[in-house]
C-alpha cells in the first residue's frame, strides 16, 4: 500500500512536470494533477503510520482528508498554488500551509514509529533517524530551491528503508497479539549477557475455551492476556508470545520484585473477568537467569517445570470444587 501510494505520488509529480507550459486546453488536468500529488505528499506517512499501528489512527486519519479539502478549496483562489493562462505552475503566498502539513504527517509518522519501538522494546532507532533525516533533507531543499526535484526522491529512499524496518518489526512480532514473537525471544536468550527474570505463561483449559465458544473467542483471549501482559511486566522487560496459548516474559529491571509483578498480573486477569467471566486463568513459572552460574537452557526447563507444576495445581483445586 505505502509503495503503491508513493510510487502514485511519483509518478503525479512526472505527469505535472510533462504538462507543464502545455497547452491552456490542459489546463485543469494540470491542476487536478498537482491536487492529487499535494494531497498524496501529507497522506503517505499516515498510510505508513496505519500499517504499523492502527490504534492511534482514529482521529490522525482525518487530517489528510482535511488537507485534500483544503487544496480542492484553494484552487478557486491560488492559496498554495496556481496555474496561469500559460499552463505554468506556480507557487503561491500559501505554499507555506502545504509544507507544514507535509512536515505534522511525518512527524506524526515518527511519533508512532518511535512509540511503536519503545512500547515493545524493538531498538531500531537507527533507522528511524535515516527515515528522518532524507525526508526532512529532501523537502527542506526543495522548499529552497523550487528548481531542484529533491521531495520524491527522499521519499523513495525513504519508502525503500521503510520497507526493510517494517519487514524486520514482522519478523520480531506476533501478529495476534503485537507481542515480540518466539524467535525473537530466542534471539534475545541467545543473546543474555544481564542478570534476568525469566517468566512462562500457560492458559489454563485453552482447548476447552476454544472447543466451547470458538477460535475467535480465543484470540479474543489471548490478546486480553497479551496486552495485561504488556501492561504489567512491559515496563521492566520484554514480552513474548511463545506460540499457542504459551506466553513468556524476560525481566531486567525490578526482579526482586517479581512476585508482587505476577500478583499484579493475575488482579489485573481477574478484572477483566469481571466483565468477561469466560476469561480463563493463567498459570505463571519463573526462574533467575545469572550469567556463568547456570547455562541459561535450565533456567529456561526450570521456569517451565515451575509453570506446569503450578497448572497442575490450579486444575487439582478446580476439580475438587467442582465436587
Amino acid at each position: 500500500m505505502v509503495r503503491a501510494d508513493v510510487a502514485l505520488a511519483s509518478s503525479f509529480e512526472c505527469l505535472a512536470q510533462i504538462m507543464n507550459g502545455t497547452p491552456n486546453q490542459y489546463r485543469y488536468v494540470h491542476i487536478l494533477i498537482k491536487v492529487i500529488e499535494f494531497t498524496m505528499a501529507v497522506a503517505a506517512p499516515v498510510i505508513c503510520a496505519l500499517t504499523v499501528h492502527p490504534k492511534p489512527l482514529k482521529k490522525m486519519i482525518y487530517f489528510p482528508i482535511i488537507h485534500f479539502i483544503f487544496e480542492i478549496i484553494s484552487v478557486f483562489f491560488g492559496f498554495v498554488f496556481y496555474i496561469d493562462q500559460s499552463n505554468v505552475y506556480h507557487r503561491s503566498y500559501g505554499y507555506f500551509v502545504y509544507v507544514i502539513s507535509f512536515i505534522v504527517a511525518m512527524l506524526y509518522f515518527y511519533e508512532t514509529m518511535i512509540r511503536e519501538n519503545h512500547y515493545y522494546k524493538k531498538e531500531r532507532y537507527g533507522a528511524l533517524l535515516l527515515m528522518m533525516l532524507f525526508t526532512i533533507s529532501g523537502v527542506c531543499a526543495q522548499f529552497i530551491f523550487p528548481e531542484v526535484r529533491t521531495t520524491w526522491l527522499s521519499i523513495a529512499i525513504f519508502t525503500v528503508i521503510y520497507y526493510q524496518y517494517f519487514n524486520a518489526i514482522v519478523l520480531q512480532s506476533d501478529g495476534l497479539t503485537h507481542l515480540l514473537s518466539r524467535l525473537s525471544f530466542e534471539r534475545k536468550i541467545a543473546q543474555a549477557k544481564r542478570k534476568q527474570m525469566i517468566l512462562f505463561y500457560d492458559v489454563d483449559r485453552f482447548k476447552m475455551v476454544n472447543d466451547t465458544y470458538g477460535h475467535l473467542f480465543g484470540d479474543y483471549c489471548l490478546k486480553i492476556i497479551a496486552d495485561e501482559l504488556m501492561h504489567t511486566y512491559g515496563r521492566y522487560g520484554l514480552c513474548f508470545r511463545y506460540g499457542g496459548d504459551e506466553f513468556c516474559a524476560l525481566v531486567r529491571k525490578n526482579i526482586l520484585h517479581v512476585d508482587q509483578m505476577n500478583d499484579q498480573f493475575v488482579k489485573n486477569l481477574a478484572k477483566r473477568r469481571e466483565k468477561e467471566p469466560r476469561l480463563p486463568e493463567v498459570s505463571i513459572g519463573y526462574s533467575l537467569y545469572v550469567p556463568g552460574r547456570e547455562p541459561i537452557d535450565d533456567v529456561i526447563k526450570e521456569a517451565d517445570q515451575m509453570m506446569y507444576r503450578n497448572k497442575k495445581k490450579r486444575k487439582a483445586i478446580n476439580k475438587n470444587n467442582i465436587i
